[in-house]
């Protein structure tokens, strides 16, 4: 076995892998396979991380392609229409270079670690890893079983993310430092109740904590679940207040509205509130167009 990367080494190839496999040693029963089209080192390349936070190490022969810094992002300056997507991450570049502190130093002045210890914080960011996610791309997803000790939690660290119900109708927004799937992660919901999804036309960056890891922290500190909880259940009030906000649109404006549409002859209210559930409201300024002649229908 060969280690492609080492922890600590300067940093700063992005690696597609053609072929093989290679695990990285986050300290877990069970690493992170990287296998034909895997990518790895996205916030090494951008300049967010100096140095590999992981080792990488080679279990079979591995074919792999790389991309240093200075290449990658002069493509981003060239490439037309890239540079937003490319926006928010470009922008914690600039903020995570003009400083040397620590992980743990950075997760403590996030919000919800705010009150957290920094023990407890350390323990955390030894073997969380970097993941980024393209625009619109599923963060969780819906229905995932989740175990405590298993499932990840994630930290928004640059761009925003959408909570939506199972009908793609969106009950909350997420910024930079905020959790995401920590019911799940806590091991207080058996399923994911909602997707996340990266907003806008912009990537997201999240650190990944590992469910192994987060045990750990939690069996060491077993203070720091009340801050957990504390959240968990603002969220879930949270989430009650906005189904019933929508229930009350739903029967005050959304239905009568589609009782008055000729094209359904029957109009139980079964059938109605199930064309109703997701329907998006949407508002339009005067003289703004809402269809436009040609566009596909």
């Amino acid at each position: 076995d060969q280690d492609i990367f080492q922890v600590g080494r300067p940093a700063d190839l992005l690696m597609f892998v053609l072929s093989g496999e290679a695990l990285v040693m986050d300290g877990t029963d069970e690493p992170r396979k990287l296998v034909q089209k895997s990518v790895y080192g996205e916030a090494c390349v951008l300049g967010i991380t100096p140095v590999h936070p992981l080792t990488v190490r080679a279990t079979t022969l591995v074919v792999a392609q790389t991309v240093r810094r200075r290449y990658l992002l002069s493509c981003i300056e060239r490439a037309e229409g890239q540079s937003e997507v490319f926006e928010t991450l470009v922008k914690e570049v600039k903020i995570t270079q003009a400083t040397t502190e620590r992980l743990h130093l950075r997760m403590k002045r996030m919000p919800c670690f705010r009150e957290a210890q920094l023990a407890f914080l350390e323990v955390l960011s030894r073997k969380a890893e970097d993941e980024f996610f393209a625009p619109n791309e599923l963060i969780i997803k819906i229905g995932e079983p989740c175990f405590f000790g298993q499932t990840p939690l994630y930290v928004l660290l640059a761009g925003k993310a959408v909570i939506e119900n199972e009908h793609g109708v969106m009950q909350n927004m997420l910024g930079p430092g905020e959790l995401v799937g920590e019911g799940g992660a806590l091991g207080l919901a058996a399923h994911r109740g909602s997707n996340v999804r990266v907003l806008g036309g912009s990537c997201a960056h999240c650190l990944r904590i590992p469910g192994p890891t987060l045990e750990e922290g939690l069996s060491e500190f077993a203070e720091e679940h009340g801050t957990f909880e504390a959240l968990q259940h603002m969220r879930i009030e949270k989430n009650m207040q906005f189904m019933a906000k929508r229930q009350a649109w739903m029967n005050q404006i959304a239905m009568p509205a589609l009782q008055k549409v000729t094209l359904f002859p029957k109009k139980s209210q079964n059938f109605l509130g199930a064309l109703a559930a997701p329907l998006i409201e949407m508002t339009f300024k005067k003289g703004e167009i809402l269809v436009g002649v040609g566009d596909l229908s």
